[in-house]
């Protein structure tokens, strides 16, 4: 849909870019959903950990929503 530009169930074009998605902490205080990596995840400390936010892309259309990662070179990798 980021790309396209358009839903891919119903194919609305009637697209909602970089919406935040927020989540809801203790004492309901906000804050944006992340998404984690670990370069070394079998480890009990020091794991590697990288985040990004993440950003919704929402069709009006139907509701379909896709997520993003903001900064996904972030994200590390093997």
């Amino acid at each position: 849909m980021k790309r396209s530009k358009e839903c891919p169930k119903c194919h609305g074009k009637d697209i909602i870019a970089d919406a935040k998605v927020i989540d809801l902490g203790h004492g309901n205080l906000e804050k944006e959903l992340t998404v984690a990596t670990f370069s070394k995840p079998e480890a009990m400390f020091f794991r590697g950990k990288a985040t990004s936010k993440v950003s919704a892309w929402v069709c009006r259309t139907c509701g379909f929503t896709e997520f993003y990662a903001d900064s996904p070179g972030m994200l590390g990798g093997e």
